[in-house]
């Protein structure tokens, strides 16, 4: 069994309700949201920033953008080593049995280090929705190999051509017919992160006889499956996927109902995210501070003029509101609540703050700040995507509206 290695465990587990500091009382309505972390969660917290700085350095990040990869496979073994990919999922197949809080606490340092590697499609996306809504089979096939880092997962569920980047509705074009022995699937689906190399991809489509929808486990290097890199403004490796009459044996598909794991999946990509852009405007600010008390004109250093020091205190406060309404947010989730409120709070203020974040960041660096070969365009570049991938801010004020009943 993995084991999320963190020397010894004196704290409790937010994310188990069962454990200490979690919902012992009935009705986990009635339990008060806490979301300081635990001594546990602080370990896990300084074992990432301390691994990543000496092993993810923005070097690598730059470098696997032009990657044919994206990822380095080294990384990703000493990830699975250190138990991180089995964080969320269950013991019993290999996984360290915590939760989403635990894995955000990973995924917003992976943000501040621009690690690049596929740890949001495969554990946060794929294998969760295995672990939620597949059968006893399908996880004892897959979570081992996740957890192990032996197998990588992408989740394709957009829609080729909708507008709505990140949160689809009830259409899906993506087409399962019925055969003797399963399906074979047509269909497009766009921005399937690190498809082009994932050995297996999580395909929405629609049952063509029922009209139901249903999730697919697919081979990517089944016959008829072909996937396209996609260009993108953060250049982290979206794909189109288009699959032609693709055969897919019944015991692949999962057996959960599939617009509940899809909702949830929405929501654990859109709290992925919110984290990753948190972890990145916590570096802006690292480096505009640093500039701002170092860089000198007329006679004093940048930061003790008014326009630039007001915006950094900005961008403080923008990054610490972004850090508490993620970490809320990926509490209800691993409490079990019903969280679409505080996910669609967290996404729309995240996008807007931590853009800002980045602005300010630009402005505090005048020229220099544009220079490829400076870090503050890959900062931004990323949140720009982030700002869009699971639903942009005004996407979810309409949903944050809706829950509000109006």
């Amino acid at each position: 069994m993995a084991q999320v290695y963190l020397g010894d465990d004196s704290g409790g587990d937010a994310g188990d309700p069962e454990g200490p500091g979690g919902d012992t009382r009935p009705g986990a309505s009635e339990v008060a949201m806490d979301i300081t972390l635990s001594e546990q969660e602080r370990m896990l917290q300084e074992q990432a920033r301390s691994f990543l700085a000496k092993e993810a350095p923005l070097e690598l990040a730059r470098a696997m953008e032009h990657d044919a990869r994206g990822y380095p496979p080294a990384l990703w073994k000493k990830m699975a080593e250190l138990g991180w990919l089995g964080i969320p999922l269950p013991e019993a197949h290999g996984g360290a049995g915590l939760g989403l809080l635990e894995l955000t606490i990973i995924i917003e340092e992976m943000g501040k280090a621009l690690a690049p590697t596929p740890l949001i499609p495969t554990v946060a996306l794929g294998a969760m929705a295995v672990a939620e809504g597949g059968s006893e089979e399908q996880q004892r096939r897959i979570l081992p190999r996740v957890a192990g880092g032996e197998l990588v997962l992408s989740v394709a569920y957009m829609e080729h051509g909708r507008p709505d980047l990140g949160w689809v509705r009830d259409v899906v074009a993506t087409a399962a017919h019925k055969t003797k022995d399963g399906y074979t699937v047509t269909g497009q689906k766009q921005f399937a992160q690190y498809a082009h190399v994932a050995d297996m991809l999580l395909v929405l489509a629609q049952e063509a006889a029922s009209g139901k929808p249903l999730w697919l486990l697919v081979d990517r290097n089944a016959p008829g499956v072909t996937v396209r890199h996609l260009s993108t403004t953060a250049a982290d490796h979206q794909c189109h996927v288009e699959l032609k009459n693709v055969a897919v044996p019944s015991q692949d598909a999962l057996p959960g109902d599939a617009w509940t794991l899809l909702e949830r999946m929405l929501q654990r990509g859109a709290i992925a995210t919110c984290a990753a852009m948190t972890g990145g405007a916590q570096r802006m600010l690292e480096i505009t501070t640093e500039y701002a008390k170092t860089r000198v004109q007329f006679g004093r250093p940048i930061g003790t003029f008014q326009a630039v020091s007001h915006r950094c205190a900005d961008m403080a406060v923008e990054t610490e509101g972004a850090r508490y309404i993620t970490y809320e947010a990926a509490w209800a989730y691993s409490q079990g609540r019903d969280a679409a409120l505080d996910v669609s709070t967290a996404k729309a203020y995240v996008s807007d703050a931590v853009r800002e974040v980045m602005l300010n960041g630009h402005q505090a660096h005048g020229a220099i700040g544009f220079s490829e070969e400076h870090p503050v365009p890959l900062y931004s570049r990323r949140a720009k995507m982030g700002e869009a991938l699971f639903g942009s801010a005004s996407l979810h004020r309409e949903r944050v509206a809706r829950l509000l009943g109006m």
